[in-house]
């Protein structure tokens, strides 16, 4: 059984077929933190990485909320998003597969693009459902309203994605074609995460 680690902190382990699960891990385990450590630096590089690939575009989509990052180990899914409402305030949850690391730059890119903008999509959405604010004053601690206002909300005023249709075409198919480029490149060299 031999084992190497690249650069981007994969750990690829060559092993008899006649060798057992039990046996990989052992010999896993037996290479010492110097492997967990690479391992670990790699994955807090690519959180950076991805991290400055999601300001981008938010930028590009115009999006005026904070979008957390979460790297998912043992997930189903390749990537997931959503858009909470916090009274008035918007937040945006971005998830996608650790093992995106392990890949190149460009597909994770064209992945994070199109999760942006599906962010986008939601909070548009969302911002349409708004029809009216209202705002008020509370006494603290005993919390009585000591005065309040109410405001109908302009359409002007809501969220809206502005991109050609070409344009969002080509995020969905260039989407589509990561997938299906890292389905493909899983096929030949299957990660295996402990």
């Amino acid at each position: 059984m031999s084992s190497s680690q690249n650069e981007s902190g994969l750990l690829e382990v060559v092993a008899p077929k006649n060798c057992d699960d039990k046996e990989i891990i052992k010999h896993i385990m037996g290479l010492g933190t110097t492997a967990h450590d690479k391992q670990k630096n790699a994955k807090e590089a690519f959180r950076k990485k991805v991290s400055k690939m999601i300001d981008k575009y938010k930028e590009e989509f115009n999006l005026p909320f904070i979008i957390k990052l979460r790297l998912q180990t043992k997930t189903k899914k390749l990537n997931d998003c959503n858009v909470e409402c916090h009274g008035i305030v918007f937040e945006g949850n971005l998830l996608i597969a650790a093992f995106l690391q392990y890949f190149p730059d460009e597909l994770v890119e064209k992945i994070i693009r199109c999760t942006v903008y599906m962010m986008a999509c939601e909070y548009e959405e969302r911002t349409f459902e708004l029809k009216s604010l209202t705002i008020g004053t509370l006494s603290f601690p005993d919390g009585k309203i000591e005065s309040s206002e109410h405001f109908d909300l302009p359409e002007d005023a809501k969220y809206s994605i502005s991109l050609e249709y070409s344009e969002i075409q080509k995020i969905k198919s260039d989407y589509e074609l990561a997938v299906k480029q890292i389905v493909d490149g899983m096929k030949r060299k299957p990660i295996m995460s402990i």
